[in-house]
C-alpha cells in the first residue's frame, strides 16, 4: 500500500479511501454496501471515488474523523497532528474548510467575546493556539459576511489582540497590511485590536453592545485581502496622512457591510447663541454642546 498527502492507492494504481486502509480487518464495517449520499449532515459535497467530503481546503474523512492531507498551516501549531480536525475537539468546535482565522494576544478572549456579542446567531469559539471556530445559523448581513471570512480557504486573518496601544490609532484598531504567496492564489492579512478602547468607542457611536467596531476591523483586512488577490498587490499598513487605495476600499467596504444595520449616532458641535446683554471690556463664556443626530439606518436582512 503506497500512501500519499493526496491521494491513497494500493500496488495495482487502485485508489484506496482511508476507510479501506483502517478497516479491512473490522467485518461489521462495509462500507461499500451503504447507499451514498452526495450530502450528509455536514452540508458538504462527497466525492463518489473517494468517499471523501469536500471542505474547499482539504478532503475530510467522517468515518475516522481526520483530514487526508496535511494542514497547509500545520508549521503554525506543532503541538497538533497535521492531520487533525478541530484542535482534536469535534464535539465541540467546527472547521469549516480546513483554514484559519486566528486571533492571539493578552486580550484575545476579550475579542471573542465582543464578536459573540455582535453575532448572537453564531457559536463562536477560539482554540487553545487561538484558531477560531464557528457555528450556527448566520442569520443577519454582518454574521453572513463573517461566515463568508471564514469559509475563504484563500484569505487568512490574522488578530493581534491586546489591551495597550502596540500602534497610535484613534478607534482602538489597526489595518497591518498583507502579504502574498508566490503564485499568488493566498493572502495573510494581519490587523491589530485593542477589544477595550474600541468597546469605549461602540458606546460612542451609539451601540448598545460591544463588537460592531471589532467586527469591522478583522473584516476590514478580509476585504483588504480580497483586493489584493484580485489585484494582485500586497497591501500596505495603514498610516494616518499616507494614501493606501486597498486601505480605503476595504474600510470603505467594511463601512457598508458591517454598519449597514445599526443607527449611527453621530455627534456634532452646537454653540449656544450669543447672550444679548453684552457687557463692554467683560468676558463672557459661551457653551458649546454635543448634540447627537441619528443617520444612515439601513436593512442588513
Amino acid at each position: 500500500m503506497i500512501v500519499s498527502d493526496e491521494i491513497l492507492t494500493n500496488f495495482n494504481t487502485n485508489s484506496a479511501s482511508f476507510e479501506n486502509l483502517y478497516s479491512s480487518h473490522d467485518s461489521k464495517c462495509d462500507y461499500a454496501k451503504r447507499p451514498f449520499r452526495t450530502f450528509d449532515a455536514n452540508a458538504k459535497e462527497k466525492d463518489y471515488e473517494s468517499g471523501f467530503h469536500y471542505y474547499g481546503s482539504r478532503y475530510y474523512s467522517s468515518e475516522l474523523s481526520i483530514w487526508n492531507s496535511t494542514d497547509p498551516m500545520a508549521d503554525k501549531y506543532p503541538s497538533l497532528t497535521p492531520y487533525n480536525y478541530c484542535a482534536n475537539n469535534p464535539v465541540k468546535l467546527i472547521d469549516p474548510n480546513g483554514e484559519e482565522i486566528w486571533i492571539n494576544g493578552e486580550a484575545s478572549d476579550k475579542a471573542v467575546e465582543q464578536l459573540q456579542n455582535k453575532m448572537q446567531n453564531l457559536q463562536i469559539s477560539r482554540a487553545d493556539n487561538g484558531k477560531i471556530f464557528v457555528s450556527g445559523d448566520a442569520k443577519t448581513k454582518q454574521e453572513k459576511e463573517f461566515i463568508k471570512a471564514i469559509n475563504n480557504s484563500n484569505i487568512v486573518v490574522k488578530v493581534e489582540a491586546l489591551n495597550q496601544e502596540k500602534y497610535k490609532t484613534d478607534v482602538g484598531d489597526a489595518f497591518l497590511g498583507n502579504k502574498l504567496n508566490k503564485d499568488k492564489s493566498i493572502v495573510i492579512a494581519n490587523h491589530y485590536v485593542n477589544p477595550d478602547k474600541l468597546a469605549t468607542n461602540d458606546t460612542f457611536v451609539g451601540d448598545d453592545v460591544s463588537g460592531a467596531l471589532l467586527l469591522h476591523g478583522i473584516m476590514e483586512s478580509y476585504y483588504g485581502g480580497e483586493l489584493s488577490l484580485q489585484r494582485g498587490v500586497e497591501a500596505q499598513q495603514a498610516i494616518k496622512g499616507k494614501i493606501n487605495p486597498i486601505y480605503e476600499e476595504a474600510h470603505r467596504k467594511s463601512n457598508e457591510k458591517i454598519y449597514c444595520g445599526e443607527i449611527q449616532t453621530y455627534f456634532e458641535l452646537k454653540t449656544v447663541p450669543k447672550p444679548k446683554n453684552i457687557i463692554p471690556g467683560k468676558l463672557q463664556q459661551l457653551t458649546i454642546e454635543k448634540i447627537p443626530i441619528e443617520k444612515g439606518k439601513k436593512s442588513c436582512d
